[in-house]
C-alpha cells in the first residue's frame, strides 16, 4: 500500500462548485480504507468535469475500491491540485491518441 499523501484541496473552487454531472469526489473512508490494494501508476491525458465544465488533467493513478465494485482514479486538474474520484467515463474521459500521419 503507498504511503505518498494525496494532495488535496477541497477548497478549491472546482470542488466546492460540484454540480450534476461532475466527477464525484471518493470520501477520505474509502481512501484510506486498511487493507487497499496498491495503486497502478498511470500517466495518461483526460478530460474531467468539474464546477459544470470540462478540464484537461492527467490521471496519476488508479486504484480498485475495497470490495471492487468501483474503480477510484488520482486526477491533477491544475498545478498541485488533484483528488480521487470515482471513475465514470461520463465524467473522466481519456483523450483520443494522436494519429501518426
Amino acid at each position: 500500500m503507498s504511503t505518498v499523501p494525496v494532495p488535496r484541496r477541497q477548497g478549491d473552487p472546482a470542488l466546492r462548485g460540484l454540480r450534476t454531472g461532475d466527477a464525484q469526489t471518493a470520501p477520505d473512508k474509502v481512501i484510506d480504507e486498511p487493507c487497499q490494494p496498491d495503486r497502478l501508476e498511470r500517466w495518461q491525458l483526460v478530460w474531467i468535469r468539474l464546477g459544470g465544465r470540462w478540464r484537461p488533467g492527467v490521471l496519476l493513478a488508479w486504484r480498485r475500491a475495497l470490495g471492487g465494485r468501483w474503480w477510484l482514479a488520482l486526477v491533477q486538474w491544475d498545478r498541485d491540485t488533484a483528488a480521487w474520484f470515482y471513475y465514470e467515463h461520463a465524467t473522466i474521459r481519456p483523450l483520443p491518441a494522436r494519429r501518426k500521419t
